[in-house]
């Protein structure tokens, strides 16, 4: 993998909560009729995971190295401080209380299905079956945006992710579509 040298993290901050707006706004349910709602799932994954991939070179970049290139998430991660690793674990852990505690090598291995999504996604028609999990994608962002938040808390007003903000919001558009006699 070779890697690019001196790029601001403010840039490649801009740039992942570029995509990570897109990712938001996609991923919103879409209302087609009062009672029926679409995801875009495919260009929603894609716009994610690129955010996923530009947090972690900024993170990388914050840490004092140079950027990677690449798309693979888990690879991304994998060349991080281990400090920077252990954070985004623990942060991991803190969002998902119920499950096992993460660690660097499970973070490393559940970000592994995210390898090549970016890459995959945007030509879905080319394949026959792909699989990718928008929760995973919510998850992962969620603990590299917090870690991010902590590593530089002037770059999230009153100390939130954006990521925080917009599954509130997610939460309230899903509630409106489970309308009186939809039997949910």
């Amino acid at each position: 993998m070779d890697t690019i040298q001196e790029l601001s993290p403010e840039l490649i901050r801009d740039e992942a909560r570029a995509f990570f707006g897109a990712y938001r706004d996609i991923r919103r349910p879409h209302h087609t009729s009062e009672t029926q709602f679409v995801c875009y799932y495919a260009p929603a994954l894609v716009c994610g995971t690129f955010s996923l991939e530009l947090y972690l070179k900024c993170l990388r970049v914050l840490d004092g190295h140079p950027i990677k290139k690449g798309h693979d998430p888990s690879r991304l991660f994998a060349g991080l401080a281990d400090s920077t690793q252990k954070r985004i674990a623990d942060a991991w852990s803190r969002r998902l209380p119920n499950a096992p505690a993460m660690t660097p090598e499970t973070v490393k291995a559940a970000l592994e299905p995210l390898d090549g999504a970016f890459e995959r996604w945007r030509y879905l028609f080319e394949h026959q079956t792909l699989a990718g999990s928008l929760a995973l994608v919510d998850v992962a962002l969620l603990a590299v945006q917090q870690t991010l938040a902590e590593t530089r808390p002037d770059w999230f007003p009153a100390g939130t992710t954006e990521l925080l903000d917009w599954r509130r919001d997610l939460m309230a558009s899903v509630a409106f579509t489970q309308l009186p006699g939809s039997g949910r």
